[in-house]
This record gives C-alpha cells, sequence and structure tokens, in this order.
C-alpha cells in the first residue's frame, strides 16, 4: 500500500554533478512486493492480506515527511507510513480478506469498499456519524491481551468497542469503530490513528 520510497533524478546538466531525490511509486511498488515476498518466505502460513496487514499495522508513521522533506505528511499522502519488515515480521495481529469479498465489495455494482477487512478506515461521505468493523486474530502462539486508543483531530469524535480484548493463540476478536464528525463543516477531511497495544510487550503495537 502507500510506502516512501526515493529514486534518482539526474539533472538536464551533468555539468554540477547534482541529483535531485523525489519520492513517487516507481520504486515504492518493488519495494513492498519484495517486502511481502520476505515476510511470506518467513511466515509461509501468511495470507496475502494478512501479510498486507502486518506491513501497515507496524509501518512507521510518526516520521514521515511531504515530497518537500520538510512538512509531515498527512495521511493521505503517507499511507499506512514506512514498512518495518523488523517490526512487520513480530505482528501480533492480521487481519484477513478473501477474493470474493474483494469482488463483492466493487462499487460499480453497489458494493462497499469501507466494509472490507483491511488495517485502514476511510469515508468520503461520512454524514453525520459512520462505522467500520473490522476482526483481528492472533499471530502468537501464546495469550496476548491488546487496548485500543484514539488520536483524532480537532471536531471529530472516534470510538471503539470493545476498548479492550483477550485472545487465546489462532483467537479472533471483531470490534467497530465509529466516528462521529458532526462539528465538521461539509466537504472537509480529517484524520485520526487507533492504536492497539499489549501492555506485555508480546508484540509491537499496531495502528
Amino acid at each position: 500500500t502507500a510506502a516512501k520510497a526515493a529514486r534518482p533524478v539526474f539533472p538536464v546538466s551533468w555539468a554540477n554533478q547534482a541529483i535531485n531525490q523525489y519520492t513517487g511509486t516507481s520504486q515504492a511498488s518493488p519495494h513492498v512486493a519484495g517486502a511481502a515476498a520476505l515476510l511470506h518466505a518467513l511466515h509461509p502460513d501468511w495470507t496475502p492480506t494478512q501479510i498486507q496487514s502486518a506491513m501497515m499495522t507496524t509501518a512507521l508513521s510518526d516520521s514521515v515527511r511531504n515530497d518537500d522533506w520538510q512538512t509531515p505528511a498527512n495521511p493521505h499522502q503517507e499511507g499506512a507510513g514506512r514498512v518495518d519488515l523488523t517490526v512487520a515480521a513480530q505482528a501480533g495481529l492480521l487481519l484477513d480478506e478473501t477474493g470474493a469479498k474483494f469482488a463483492a465489495a466493487n462499487p460499480t455494482f453497489m458494493g462497499d469498499p469501507t466494509a472490507l477487512n483491511l488495517p485502514s478506515l476511510s469515508n468520503s461521505n461520512c454524514a453525520g456519524t459512520c462505522q467500520w468493523t473490522r476482526t483481528v486474530s492472533n499471530a502468537l502462539n501464546e495469550t496476548v491481551s491488546w487496548e485500543a486508543s484514539v488520536a483524532s483531530s480537532n471536531g471529530m469524535t472516534i470510538t471503539v468497542a470493545p476498548t479492550s480484548f483477550t485472545l487465546l493463540p489462532g483467537a479472533s476478536q471483531t470490534f467497530t469503530v465509529t466516528a462521529n464528525v458532526n462539528a465538521l463543516p461539509n466537504g472537509s477531511w480529517a484524520f485520526a490513528s487507533l492504536r492497539l497495544h499489549n501492555p506485555s510487550a508480546q508484540a509491537p503495537d499496531a495502528h
């Protein structure tokens, strides 16, 4: 999904021996594909969407910059953040989805992409309140407890239910995220981040 990667762009004049760098998808795509291949080699039992969720929920998102290298990137610009395989390989929570449900979610045929069990929550037509349901599974061979916390934009209220849960090995938990945007002006975007924390440090946080 959206990752930041740098590629060199050679200037018109070679005399100045300068190289500029820009961010883009031309290298981000193969980098993420290669990262997924490495995760598959380490966890051959994980499905493609579980591998995707491991990379997204553990990606570095706190220090990603916009194209000017100075301005902090917003979620539209950074996606899930920058992939960190050393953390993704230890993911304790996984989200999974089937090909059939991807096909059924096609909005051209009245499907609902927001219902897909993916580690991103978005709605471009949220009238008053909107809601997402997600299901996570325990990727560890031990019982793990998780606590949910939310950071959101001013004027938007986010609630999560349940706010904490404990999973046995291989067990799953469904939770619901609700956004109340009544205080926001029409046509504006607001952003929030949901973080799942394991107090016992058995696994990295998932966001």
